[in-house]
């Protein structure tokens, strides 16, 4: 004879469910209140004040991959290589731009480049572009993003190029461009690689979003930090510190020491021919206004995009990082506190070299003049 379950048997399936539901919300709940208790607490350590809606440098771009946010204001004690202190007091302008002149000027210089032009280690009027625009005479423009590549430069110069109608352009390279111009060198890059979405050029001229990520763990992060609206400080810390632990262990690794040693790499021969193709991009946007360019850093990749670019529109100011290569004797370190970008002082020296360049190029394509008025004008 078959025997029915008890009414107690019956109902124990369902007890187990809403008891393993309790206990998930419940974990959850730790876990939320976990997290929030820590970023409260790294906010109060790191004097970061207890506000979600406090906006970052950087804001997520469907075209640019990442851009930087105009209105943006930062004040905060710092050094430089040498371990002198400074005070950087710094403010993003009108569309996201670090120097934004006066659009009535009669001589305008639109400035693109990387993180050397975005310029997070000097106060307003001391980067190089602003500095620049002084000795020249001229209104400038500069405009750039911490790890940018040259498309997402040639993009920012084709929505900028309208309402400022400069006199001269002035790109400023980096040799992460050549990393960053091709998909596969930049997974295969730990030293120059943002491990976030940027904009690719297909040989058939279309533009690809793609996220070249090194380590899956920086995928997770970076996917965190979106869900988070890239709000969180203890993400963003975490992000930091974990691009770091990969540099000090994976550095050696990174493709760039391989470029150097095999120059005839399939994908570094690409990634050239991509760049060229970019600045021909750029060359048919400037419709016939001068295009200057420098590169920073040395090294094969820094000749070989030099020796790339000469086939194009572009009149490249050469040896720009041999003139910043060493800290002069007597004088204040040329580099901030990473050691790796430019101090006050060492934009001063780089608009110097530039100022050279830019008078002597052919035909004296951008001589000094002086502004009418007000050359000092931003807009924020």
């Amino acid at each position: 004879m078959r025997m029915e379950p008890s009414k107690t048997e019956q109902g124990k399936p369902c007890h187990d469910k809403a008891q393993a539901l309790l206990c998930t919300i419940i974990c959850l709940v730790v876990v939320v209140a976990g997290f929030v208790v820590a970023e409260i607490v790294f906010r109060m350590h790191n004097g970061i004040p207890l506000r979600w809606d406090i906006p970052g440098l950087y804001q997520d771009d469907p075209v640019l991959g990442w851009r930087v946010r105009p209105g943006y204001k930062a004040m905060r004690q710092s050094k430089d290589c040498a371990g002198q202190p400074v005070t950087i007091d710094m403010h993003t302008a009108a569309m996201g731009f670090r120097d934004f002149g006066d659009l009535t000027a009669s001589r305008k210089l639109l400035v693109v480049g990387d993180s050397f032009t975005l310029n997070r280690d000097v106060s307003d009027g001391q980067t190089y572009a602003a500095v620049l625009g002084n000795l020249l005479g001229c209104a400038v423009f500069a405009v750039g993003g911490g790890g940018y590549g040259s498309l997402q430069e040639a993009l920012l110069l084709e929505e900028s190029l309208p309402r400022i109608e400069p006199d001269a352009i002035l790109v400023q390279l980096h040799i992460n461009d050549v990393i960053n111009n091709d998909y596969e060198l930049e997974k295969q890059s730990v030293i120059n690689n943002n491990y976030h979405a940027r904009p690719y050029l297909s040989e058939d001229g279309s533009i690809v979003m793609a996220t070249p990520a090194y380590h899956w763990t920086q995928t997770v992060l970076d996917g965190l930090g979106r869900l988070f609206g890239n709000h969180s400080q203890v993400i963003l810390a975490i992000q930091h510190n974990l691009q770091m632990a990969l540099l000090a262990r994976f550095a050696d690794n990174s493709i760039e020491h391989r470029i150097e040693k095999e120059p005839d790499m399939p994908a570094y021969l690409r990634s050239l021919e991509t760049t060229k193709r970019v600045f021909e991009r750029i060359c048919s946007t400037a419709n016939g206004i001068p295009v200057y360019a420098f590169i920073l850093g040395g090294g094969r990749i820094s000749r070989d995009l030099a020796d790339t670019l000469d086939g194009t529109c572009v009149t490249m100011i050469r040896n720009i990082d041999v003139a910043l290569s060493t800290d002069p004797p007597g004088q204040p370190s040329l580099f901030a506190e990473d050691c790796a970008h430019l101090s006050a002082y060492g934009n001063a020296r780089l608009a110097a070299e530039l100022k050279t360049g830019l008078v002597s190029g052919p035909e004296g394509a951008f001589l000094p003049r002086a502004l009418p008025s007000n050359p000092d004008r931003r807009a924020r």
